[in-house]
């Protein structure tokens, strides 16, 4: 038994066939996920929610992918993008709730950078207050 999300009403309870359950998985692995044998799988949806279970366990293991688990109490975007690049991982199902704050984050990286490299530089005499006295 399984029970849905409750997004447009109170969550109800559901029966699910084993078989079409692995199949739906096998179907989800294989084309969507493109998860093979070599594959190690990050996912970064939190253990509450459904993706977790297709995306940590079903999935990954039907067509022998490895799970890598990173305990990470709250979205930490330089920690996800640190252990990515470390450990060559990618969840092509990250959910928008974890993509926003990388964004965010990277964007304000870009940013800094670039104000480091322009912001201090007066872009003509006007805005440098250097202006020549008028003596007349």
């Amino acid at each position: 038994m399984f029970f849905t999300s409750g997004t447009t009403g109170y969550p109800k309870m559901t029966q699910v066939s084993c078989a079409s359950y692995g199949l739906g998985h096998k179907i989800t692995a294989t084309y969507w996920m493109d998860l093979c044998p070599t594959d190690i799988h990050w996912n970064l949806s939190d253990t509450g929610w459904a993706k977790s279970a297709y995306s940590n366990v079903f999935s990954p293991w039907i067509n022998g992918s490895c799970v890598f688990i990173h305990s990470m109490p709250r979205i930490d975007p330089p920690l996800i993008l640190q252990v990515s690049s470390d450990f060559m991982l990618f969840d092509p199902l990250i959910i928008s709730v974890i993509i926003s704050p990388i964004v965010i984050y990277i964007l304000s990286l870009l940013f800094t950078v670039l104000y480091g490299l322009y912001g201090s530089i007066p872009q003509n005499s006007q805005s440098s207050g250097n202006q020549p006295e008028d003596n007349d």
